[in-house]
């Protein structure tokens, strides 16, 4: 066919018109495959797990007959195996001692410190329980209160005879610098106490409890954490380590002896399916969640180092009748 006036062909040009090119990857998706490699391979290679979804599975479960909205979790000190909880605002005065199965073994009425708000637990390193009546939901409270008592002895079983109610060895008050706020998290950290305000007017906020009198502190505002509504934290001294649980995850940061964040190591954070996640603690290496509803969860310190992002399990078929 005759080229058209003013056209110069291909041939002419010393150009050929070029083979179908085969399909391939566009270097973006190239090099997201060999990033993700790379990262599978260096975590091999160190030894720790790929950060690959798990089931959410819990470990154990409180009776609600027994627990009615478990608010706080602590590890024992003096009793193997051995957890302390209380119910949430207006239940009982009562602490009760539990296994990860959700049995509980013991139950001890607290004198003389009625169930306003509690919302924590911690221990120390002398074998102190540390219950805080830290809530504020209605930011209604001029002050709030941390009650401090020897860890019981578990002689008791729940629904036996009742024991004698044990007594607090210290009540600590303390009002607010400025504005009220709510917390739901307490901790001791070389025998101070701190709490973390839960954040909704803002970052949650890690204050101390510093004593002013025999009965009184004031709180000192320490910084602000990356996080979202804190509900639940601890601190181990021996791993020097923060946890705190938000509704849909765990986050840990490397703290020194002051409570100060780690400006070098990042946080870790491990993600699971959102749940009423209300209190933490530390357990080893290892950080143990529990619910509104009674439910524990166990989280390996492995997962926590991979950043494990946890997923609903799948749910049972039902079997038609």
């Amino acid at each position: 066919m005759p080229t058209p006036a003013g056209a110069r062909s291909h041939r002419h040009l010393g150009l050929h018109p070029r083979p179908p090119r085969r399909a391939t990857a566009r270097p973006g998706k190239r090099l997201v495959r060999t990033t993700a490699t790379i990262l599978l391979l260096s975590a091999a290679h160190a030894g720790a797990a790929p950060a690959v979804g798990k089931p959410w599975v819990p470990a154990g479960r409180l009776d609600p007959r027994v627990v009615k909205e478990p608010s706080g979790i602590v590890k024992s000190r003096q009793h193997r195996g051995i957890y302390w909880t209380h119910g949430d605002s207006g239940t009982a005065a009562t602490l009760f001692a539990f296994r990860e199965s959700g049995k509980v073994v013991a139950s001890v009425d607290l004198a003389k410190a009625p169930n306003t708000d509690w919302e924590d637990i911690a221990t120390d390193e002398n074998g102190n329980l540390y219950v805080g009546d830290i809530g504020n939901n209605l930011d209604i409270f001029p002050a709030r209160y941390v009650y401090v008592l020897a860890e019981p002895k578990l002689e008791r079983e729940p629904n036996a005879d009742a024991p004698s109610p044990v007594t607090w060895s210290k009540r600590w008050k303390f009002k607010y610098p400025q504005s009220r706020f709510n917390a739901e998290c307490l901790f001791v950290l070389k025998d101070r106490m701190h709490i973390i305000s839960i954040g909704h007017k803002g970052k949650p906020t890690i204050y101390r409890l510093d004593p002013t009198t025999e009965t009184e502190c004031e709180l000192t505002a320490l910084q602000t954490l990356p996080v979202w509504a804190a509900q639940g934290a601890d601190a181990s001294q021996e791993l020097g380590r923060l946890a705190v649980c938000t509704s849909g995850a765990v986050w840990v940061f490397e703290i020194d002896e002051q409570a100060r964040l780690s400006a070098d190591k990042k946080p870790l954070r491990v993600t699971f399916p959102r749940c009423p996640a209300e209190a933490c603690c530390f357990d080893g290496g290892d950080v143990i969640i529990l619910t509104e509803q009674g439910l524990l969860y166990r989280i390996p310190q492995a997962d926590i180092e991979a950043g494990t992002s946890y997923v609903a399990p799948p749910k049972k078929k039902k079997t038609p009748k």
